[in-house]
C-alpha cells in the first residue's frame, strides 16, 4: 500500500512537472508574440513620427523660403527708392536726420 501511495505521489509529481514545462513554453511563446507586437508597433509608429518629422522640415523649409523672398523683395524695392534719390533729396534727408544721428539736436 505505502508503494502504491509512493507511486502515486510520483506520477503526480512527474505530471505536475510535466504540466509545468508545458506552461512554461506556452508562457514564453506568448512572451515572445508580445515583444514582437510591441516591435511592430514601435516601428509603426517610428515610422509616422518619421514622416511626420520630414514633412514638418519640408514645411519649414517652404515657409523660410517664401521668408526670403519677401525679403529679397522688400529690400531690393527699398534699394530702387535710395537709388532714385536725386542729390537734393539725398541732402534734405541728411539735414533732417544727421543732428539726431550725431546727437546735435
Amino acid at each position: 500500500m505505502e508503494k502504491d501511495i509512493l507511486s502515486e505521489v510520483v506520477e503526480i509529481e512527474r505530471k505536475i512537472k510535466e504540466r509545468l514545462l508545458i506552461e512554461e513554453s506556452k508562457s514564453k511563446e506568448w512572451l515572445d508574440s508580445v515583444r514582437g507586437e510591441g516591435k511592430k508597433e514601435v516601428l509603426a509608429e517610428e515610422s509616422l513620427l518619421k514622416e511626420s518629422m520630414e514633412r514638418g522640415i519640408t514645411e519649414a523649409q517652404a515657409q523660410a523660403r517664401i521668408r526670403a523672398d519677401e525679403m529679397i523683395n522688400r529690400t531690393n524695392a527699398i534699394k530702387e527708392n535710395l537709388e532714385r534719390l536725386t542729390d537734393e533729396e539725398l541732402k534734405v534727408i541728411l539735414r533732417k536726420y544727421l543732428p539726431g544721428i550725431l546727437g546735435e539736436e
